[in-house]
């Protein structure tokens, strides 16, 4: 049986019965492991995925011997494949000494029936054909249903399914409408988008839910998960989209285009933008967070003599050194994990000191400054409404990819259809390329802003940001500090630590400007991005570096430690 709707009547029982009353009619053992169950017989599936292609599997290791009875309540249960397709199957299973038992009208086939009786080879081969037929008719009126239903949804006419996201409620109206609403689960949405927005990853979104006893869509104590996160904030249901689905081989197609306000969303565009800009901005982080989220460089610090990985440890320590009692000191460190864990590293065993090192970056650093962390106690609206356009443009271009693999997936259905679903692939294709166009001036003209405004630095910024973090609960310092790290992911290329030099150096930018640090102190930097010959085109003058506010002529040895360095990144 095929559907789910053949299981829950009497199909199974019926086909049961027979099969056990001929087994018993004709002295033989049944053997009932394998079913056939909810697998269909059209273009052979039940060959690929149900027990069909098991059996087959047997017989061809030998474990389903010659002489054996392969009982089918008919033939088109064998296959509705294509008739020459149905034939090989039909063949092929006869011809390893296997008979097959027709239990609706107690048809046998075997290699003797058949050689014997030539008729009962074309009567086999008119039911098999006549089956494809039928399952090739019912494809087509189904196809055609659902493409009649598709249209009436997006004229807005009609919905689709009462199958609909766990933040809405549906309650059908009528044979063609369904009433839909927000439930209590849409807060819970909305939290998790504005914890995006902000920096959080799926991860600490999903830790501070748990921590907070938000319910979950299913009952239980399974808790939140950063791929239920991540599925819901990848969706676009959120914005009240539609996406039509069917199944091609057991796999999710998307069809068509989706449909806008077919679901009440949930989060306003801006805000689903920013979460989608952040993910991309972000990256993969690896490494342990802690309560506190207790390293903001997680995932950005190499050693540069092996380029492993800096993690972060503490050392605890007793104020009185005559005694091992009342340790009550504690101090993190980052170092070389290759180092610590005993592999191959050429340089030597150096801690640097984490708490200096986080000061110094957050307070020199002036990329920090730009940050959405910091945009709020400064006015810098353009940038602000360059990178909104940024987001908008890169969510349409990812809008248009999507769009062209569905198109390319309705090409095999297309069939009269051919040259409108080509026409509509390569207006997409236009329109892609005319935003990837568009994206990249603006690209541009958010580097010049931001050079614009890089020498903006306030200390009296970082100091108060800090004093949030000394007042606020370990959740609330958690959320702040994911939200730091976030920033700094956006700007910071690599930190690079030479434990021979004591040196710190954060390269931001795609190389463009790097800071040196030891113990500390800010001890040098350059900087390329005041040599743009022409900063919409972003063309460099290299004639000119920059060190300590001062300009020098660039000579041998700083371009070729200009070029160590950009090798540590790679």
């Amino acid at each position: 049986m095929s559907t789910d709707q053949q299981l829950r009547g009497d199909s199974l029982r019926r086909q049961a019965d027979l099969s056990r009353r001929w087994a018993d009619q004709h002295g033989l053992v049944l053997d009932e492991s394998l079913r056939d169950i909810g697998v269909s017989a059209y273009r052979g599936k039940n060959r690929r995925d149900g027990a069909l292609g098991k059996f087959l599997g047997m017989v061809e290791m030998g474990r389903v011997k010659a002489g054996s009875y392969l009982l089918v309540e008919s033939l088109d249960r064998l296959s509705r494949d294509q008739v020459l397709e149905a034939l090989n199957l039909f063949l092929a299973i006869i011809r390893a000494g296997i008979t097959i038992v027709t239990l609706a009208d107690g048809q046998t086939y075997s290699q003797e029936t058949v050689g014997n009786d030539w008729s009962k080879l074309i009567i086999s081969l008119t039911i098999m054909a006549r089956a494809h037929e039928e399952s090739l008719r019912k494809s087509e009126r189904v196809r055609q249903s659902y493409a009649a239903r598709l249209s009436k949804a997006w004229a807005g006419n009609l919905n689709m399914s009462c199958r609909v996201p766990f933040w809405i409620n549906a309650k059908r109206i009528d044979r063609e409408r369904i009433q839909f609403a927000l439930n209590e689960h849409a807060t819970t949405v909305r939290r998790m988008y504005d914890l995006a927005a902000n920096g959080l990853s799926r991860h600490a979104i999903a830790k501070s839910f748990n921590a907070a006893g938000v319910a979950t869509l299913k009952d239980g104590n399974h808790g939140w998960n950063a791929a239920v996160i991540n599925r819901i904030l990848d969706g676009r249901e959120s914005l009240g989209e539609y996406q039509a689905q069917r199944r091609v081989d057991g796999k999710r197609i998307l069809v068509g285009e989706p449909i806008p306000g077919y679901f009440p969303p949930v989060v306003d565009n801006a805000v689903w933008l920013k979460a989608r800009a952040n993910k991309r901005k972000r990256g993969e982080n690896t490494g342990r967070k802690g309560i506190a989220f207790a390293n903001l460089f997680v995932g950005m610090g190499r050693c540069v003599h092996c380029r492993g990985a800096m993690t972060l440890h503490r050392s605890t320590q007793s104020l009185n050194r005559t005694s091992t009692k009342d340790r009550v000191y504690s101090r993190s460190y980052l170092s070389c994990s290759n180092r610590r864990r005993g592999k191959l590293c050429s340089g030597p065993t150096k801690s640097f000191k984490y708490d200096i090192i986080e000061n110094a970056i957050l307070s020199n650093v002036h990329e920090f400054m730009l940050s959405d962390i910091m945009r709020t106690r400064r006015e810098m609206s353009p940038i602000a409404e360059i990178e909104n356009r940024i987001a908008q443009l890169v969510a349409r271009i990812e809008d248009c990819s999507r769009r062209e693999e569905n198109l390319l997936n309705q090409l095999e259905d297309a069939d009269e259809a051919l040259p409108l679903v080509m026409s509509r692939l390569k207006e997409r294709q236009r329109e892609k390329t005319s935003l990837q166009e568009n994206l990249m001036q603006f690209e541009k003209l958010r580097i010049s802003a931001e050079l614009d405004l890089m020498d903006e630095v306030s200390e009296a910024d970082i100091k108060q940001l800090r004093e949030q973090w000394e007042d606020a609960s370990p959740d609330h310092l958690y959320a702040m500090r994911a939200q730091v790290h976030a920033a700094l992911r956006t700007f910071i290329d690599f930190i690079s630590f030479d434990a021979s030099e004591g040196t710190a150096t954060v390269v931001v930018l795609n190389g463009l400007r790097a800071y040196q640090f030891i113990d500390g102190e800010l001890t040098g930097k350059y900087d390329l991005t005041h040599q743009l010959g022409h900063r919409a085109t972003g063309k460099i003058d290299p004639r000119v570096f920059l060190t300590d506010g001062r300009t020098y002529e660039v000579d041998k040895d700083r371009a070729e430690a200009l070029h160590r360095i950009r090798s540590n990144a790679q």
